[in-house]
């Protein structure tokens, strides 16, 4: 009988048969055919943060101050030179007329709107760089839905517009190119979109200070120096010479250059619930506000009832007459799940806000929610049986742990009707602590 070859199996004509290798991407090209739609929010988060909750400031230039150094400028101060990165002192010289603001406080708030904002846009949104307001969607198969690579760009600006957003959009093969396509819209340009060859083409021009390269100012200046100035002369050079001289930026950037996408990171919307109420005429009464506020947390202490949730974090968004908004929030523990709390946290939150017209829209909004527990009960309980039942116990423990340290003094319980919680603490004496003592010397530790 005849064993089975071990070799390579042939066809009829004895040619040899060989597994098909999944094609390999080439310069600017992924293995796989995609589409990332890049979103760019321009000015940055934080301006716009700031713009939401206080419209009049958008005539104005101002930066965004955290810890002695500017975090982000808006169009006026960086037509004047200012930038992210300079010390207070510096922008004041290139724009006397400078505003120096702190972040808004809506700021996490209004990042989030915009992430649910085009999730109704594509299933899966990726949050890339929350400081410069930079998300990516996956764009594969949308074309059944919204039409054209370009028609899904301009969907996406629509749903941040809603909100009251401003952005730019591209479309490309990968991150990296989608990334520098939208940083080219410009302010009043249409979305850029680059497909196949002309997507390699744009990235093989692409220059090394591009921001969607990622590089730092020395990693560019040393690979000017040696003649590297575009991705595509990057993406030329062997991974060995710059894994040797190069830290990880400029390895990722390779590897960007090269075509090689990664997937995009989903971002999971948080579990919320939310509840809203409008007024087209406006409330300026405070007092009217705190009845409407009370009666929105009913509502939510309801919804969150009927599900069994508490939550740890809640938001109150005031929308004003005239746009601006106004947002608090705060994290509570133990996490809020019936109705006193919820007034008593929304209450809080409603004196620190500071509406600059009538109120037209109240919104309270819960996150981070849990499945809701009862409250351990203390030890001063309302039923006389259980705080017998606890004070034995814990004088039983008290006890054995006296018998085996003489030098701690500890005192025993003992009934007292006089006393508001039905229990009183024993007072040492010299002579009780004698009489303790030679008991312990008689009979021994008590182990």
């Amino acid at each position: 009988m005849s064993r089975p070859s071990r070799g390579p199996t042939q066809n009829a004509t004895g040619a040899r048969r060989r597994t098909k290798r999944p094609p390999r991407g080439g310069l600017g090209q992924p293995a796989v055919p995609t589409l990332v739609v890049a979103v760019v929010l321009s000015p940055p988060l934080p301006v716009q943060a700031l713009w939401w909750s206080s419209p009049a400031t958008r005539a104005m230039p101002l930066a965004i101050m955290r810890e002695g150094r500017l975090l982000a400028v808006c169009p006026h101060a960086a037509a004047a030179g200012c930038a992210a990165g300079q010390m207070p002192a510096q922008a004041r010289l290139l724009c006397p007329t400078l505003a120096l603001c702190s972040p808004s406080p809506g700021e996490a708030w209004l990042w989030e709107t915009a992430l649910r904002a085009l999730a109704s846009v594509s299933p899966v949104v990726e949050e890339t760089d929350r400081q410069r307001g930079v998300a990516c969607l996956d764009g594969h198969g949308l074309e059944r839905l919204w039409g054209t690579p370009m028609a899904i760009c301009q969907r996406a600006l629509d749903a941040l517009a809603a909100e009251g957003l401003q952005a730019w959009a591209g479309a490309g093969p990968t991150r990296l190119i989608a990334l520098a396509c939208a940083e080219r819209q410009g302010p009043h340009g249409a979305p850029v979109v680059r497909e196949g060859p002309e997507a390699a083409a744009f990235l093989a021009v692409l220059p090394l200070d591009d921001p969607a390269l990622g590089l730092s100012a020395p990693a560019v200046a040393t690979l000017h120096d040696v003649g590297i100035t575009t991705a595509g002369a990057l993406g030329a050079l062997p991974l060995a010479a710059l894994a040797l001289r190069f830290g990880p930026d400029v390895l990722a950037a390779w590897r960007q250059a090269r075509g090689e996408h990664e997937p995009l990171r989903a971002w999971a919307a948080p579990l919320c619930r939310q509840v809203t109420e409008r007024h087209e005429e406006g409330v300026a009464d405070s007092v009217v506000l705190q009845r409407l506020l009370t009666r929105l947390c009913g509502r939510l202490a309801n919804d969150l009832a009927a599900a069994g949730l508490a939550a740890a974090r809640l938001v109150l968004c005031l929308e004003c007459d005239g746009g601006a908004r106004q947002v608090e929030q705060a994290r509570h523990w133990p996490p809020l799940g019936d109705l006193l709390s919820l007034e008593q946290a929304a209450l809080a939150l409603l004196a620190r806000c500071v509406p600059t017209a009538a109120v037209t829209a109240l919104s309270l909004y819960t996150s981070d929610l849990s499945p809701l527990r009862v409250a351990p009960v203390s030890l001063w309980e309302a039923d006389a049986t259980a705080v017998g039942a606890r004070a034995a116990r814990l004088a039983g423990v008290l006890a054995t742990q006296g018998r085996r340290n003489t030098a701690l003094r500890v005192v025993r319980l003992r009934p007292d009707a006089q006393a508001w919680c039905g229990w009183s603490w024993d007072q040492q004496t010299p002579e009780s602590m004698d009489q303790q003592r030679q008991t312990l010397e008689h009979d021994g530790p008590g182990w």
